[in-house]
């Protein structure tokens, strides 16, 4: 029998297969940066921070969400995140969003003008009624305390000057209501008749003075300015008299027919239901009447408050 030596070729291919990892794409943080937390052997505490764009974490390493100064947490707070296969475990984000302010310091009459009041933004507070800001002072929300001055709200007090000319028969009546106050305010004026009504078609009121032309001997009576402001509403009543001597009635009160009358009284106004008291100071009426009417009346301004 024979044998036939040889070498037998055996042909063996070689298949590379490639286990890449896929990155996981860390989101951009306005406010915040994701970093590990770790340890050496030795025990020290290692931070690694991971930047926006493609990114290959380390597998089995865990992340959070550092948000910076001014910055807080809102979402899922205290998760932790881990990357596999290109995607993020849990998929919900947490956000980084500015601090906002939730307390704010007391001010006597006073409130926020917000329970909530973002970072960086303004805070202006608002006056209880009857009290007004004394200045304009304005708080800053920075890292969630209201930093500034403290404005200051005070007791809404306005003086009203009315000056009334009473009139003859037939000629014109003119009621001046006044409003003085170093408060910056808004102002809302307007006159009525408390014995009776006004004459539709012969009153006109502007900028706070009451015009009623052909005065009738019905149109005296008791008047009232009211006042409406930040501070309240308030009024003031007057007494007007309409002399009722024929025009043109020579004597030698004529000259006096017609006197001014100027009542100055300090108008205190209600906060919510409770009623301020204030002094107020009242000037009297000296009205001279013609020859007609010899008598010379005291008639005292008061105010009402509503």
């Amino acid at each position: 029998m024979c044998f036939r030596v040889g070498l037998v070729l055996l042909s063996i291919s070689f298949v590379t297969v490639s286990l890449e990892r896929v990155p996981c794409e860390v989101p951009e943080q306005e406010g915040g940066i994701l970093r590990s937390v770790g340890r050496t052997p030795d025990g020290q505490v290692t931070y690694d921070v991971l930047f926006s764009g493609p990114t290959l974490p380390d597998e089995g390493t865990t992340y959070w969400l550092v948000c910076f100064r001014n910055y807080e947490i809102q979402g899922q707070q205290g998760k932790e995140f881990w990357c596999k296969d290109g995607n993020w475990t849990p998929i919900a984000w947490p956000v980084c969003k500015p601090r906002s302010c939730r307390s704010f310091p007391p001010v006597e009459h006073g409130h926020p003008p917000a329970d909530e009041v973002p970072h960086n933004a303004r805070i202006t507070y608002e006056c209880d009624r009857g009290y007004v800001l004394e200045d304009g002072h304005d708080l800053l929300c920075v890292s969630g305390v209201a930093r500034g001055r403290l404005p200051i709200c005070r007791k809404g007090i306005v003086q009203v000057e009315v000056e009334v000319q009473d009139p003859q028969v037939g000629s014109d009546m003119t009621l001046k209501c006044t409003v003085l106050s170093e408060l910056n305010m808004s102002f809302w004026v307007s006159w009525s008749k408390v014995s009776g009504q006004l004459p539709d078609c012969r009153s006109k009121l502007a900028n706070g003075t009451l015009l009623i032309s052909d005065a009738r001997s019905e149109d005296g009576g008791m008047y009232r300015c009211r006042v409406d402001s930040d501070a309240g509403p308030a009024y003031v009543d007057v007494p007007v008299h309409v002399d009722e001597s024929p025009e043109g009635t020579t004597s030698s009160s004529s000259s006096k027919a017609v006197d001014t009358n100027k009542a100055v009284a300090a108008i205190a106004n209600k906060a919510g239901d409770t009623f301020m008291e204030f002094q107020t100071t009242v000037a009297l009426f000296q009205v001279a009447r013609a020859t007609a009417f010899p008598f010379v009346g005291e008639l005292t301004s008061f105010v009402q408050f509503l």
